[in-house]
């Protein structure tokens, strides 16, 4: 850290990491709404995230892993050559796997409090 600096928070380094995620989760789950710790904001609404939360989702599928400390993840991200040097087609397909998953998790959600009402078709 320079003279000056303010020290980042382990939230907003964890965000700043996996800013290209972001991006992609907005534009493949369009009724998610994720926010960043610079935002200023709460999780005021059902399908409104915390997008640290969603990478440390993300980082416990890769690891398999059902708990992850967060303060973490940086040093981890880092160390953990098997998933991180894997190819990129590996990388992708674990990044598709892991939103095809948070769909379904944010649509049985929103199925359940009434956002999102099946219709039946009619035979």
């Amino acid at each position: 850290m320079n003279a000056g600096q303010k020290p980042m928070s382990m939230r907003h380094q964890v965000e700043l990491l996996f800013m290209t995620m972001q991006d992609k989760i907005r534009e493949g789950i369009t009724d998610l709404e994720l926010f960043r710790e610079k935002d200023e904001t709460r999780r005021n609404a059902p399908k409104k995230f915390p997008f640290d939360r969603i990478v440390t989702a993300y980082y416990c599928f890769l690891t398999k892993s059902p708990e992850e400390k967060r303060e973490n993840i940086v040093v981890k991200q880092m160390s953990e050559l098997e998933i991180f040097n894997s190819n990129e087609e590996v990388l992708s397909k674990s990044f598709f796997d892991f939103t095809e998953y948070l769909k379904s998790y944010v649509f049985m959600m929103l199925k359940s409090i009434g956002y999102i009402k099946i219709f039946q078709r009619k035979k």
